[in-house]
């Protein structure tokens, strides 16, 4: 699926391993050579698209889902639009049916998911070579968020502010799986804010947040909330975090910050 951080991608995500199926997002921005690469590679029978022609779909969002339809339409893809409602009602509506489907899936399985199930294909950052995919199982997940939940003593009282992707491991697994895994909740977002970052922690009582290097470099540089939210610790994973933002975000935010070690092959946290 290619979809912004949003409820669509959280209930898309989990219904399609409900159904022993398996997720493949892909980074919304992508432009259309790129999700032709990943959907050759991953080759997917379905795609996943946001309303083109709805008014709640942001220009950003209807331009990276043009480009994956084309992409799509290229291969012989078969795409679909799908939104979830107010009342949680859930609507796929295909847009895209190629005459001769690419690649074919199999029968739907009505039986619950293995723990050996391939769940979710993600990809190396593809620094040294061509990206690889990684295919993860439910097994993977389950104990990678249990080892996160139990790590941060994470509890039903906890609740994440989430502004990394949820196409990337770090969002997906840290930022939303765990959390809901231990009871808890998670504020999803669209995309990253230092203007709107503090004023949505405090309004939805969130408890702690995580987040690459770079996003907690941009909210030091940011006015800093006055009164200050309550936050339970920070988060910081996906790259060195140097010794200086540690402690300038310790100090300035009145909070620990934990720092983690993760790989997209090892299912995220180590």
């Amino acid at each position: 699926m290619s979809i912004v951080n949003s409820v669509e991608f959280v209930v898309g995500f989990i219904a399609t391993g409900a159904a022993r199926a398996v997720s493949a997002p892909l980074n919304p921005n992508y432009s259309s050579s790129e999700v032709e690469f990943y959907l050759n590679d991953t080759k997917p029978v379905l795609l996943l698209l946001p309303p083109l022609s709805s008014p709640g779909t942001t220009p950003s969002e209807r331009k990276g889902a043009e480009q994956a339809l084309e992409a799509a339409k290229k291969i012989g893809v078969r795409a679909a639009e799908f939104s979830v409602d107010y009342r949680g009602a859930v609507h796929v509506q295909v847009i895209h049916e190629p005459l001769d489907a690419k690649f074919r899936g199999v029968e739907a399985n009505r039986q619950d998911p293995h723990p050996d199930d391939v769940a979710l294909v993600l990809h190396t950052s593809g620094t040294t070579g061509r990206p690889k995919s990684v295919p993860l199982t439910h097994h993977n997940l389950l104990t990678t968020t249990g080892n996160i939940v139990q790590t941060y003593w994470l509890t039903p009282s906890d609740r994440s502010y989430l502004v990394m992707p949820l196409f990337h491991v770090h969002g997906l697994l840290a930022g939303l799986l765990a959390p809901l895994r231990s009871g808890g909740s998670v504020v999803i977002i669209d995309k990253f804010s230092a203007g709107r970052f503090w004023k949505d922690f405090a309004s939805t009582k969130a408890t702690w947040y995580t987040a690459v290097p770079t996003i907690h470099s941009i909210l030091l540089s940011a006015p800093v909330p006055n009164p200050l939210p309550r936050i339970r610790f920070i988060r910081s994973c996906s790259s060195s975090l140097s010794p200086t933002v540690f402690k300038r975000l310790e100090e300035t935010f009145k909070a620990p910050v934990l720092e983690a070690y993760a790989m997209t092959e090892a299912a995220h946290q180590m």
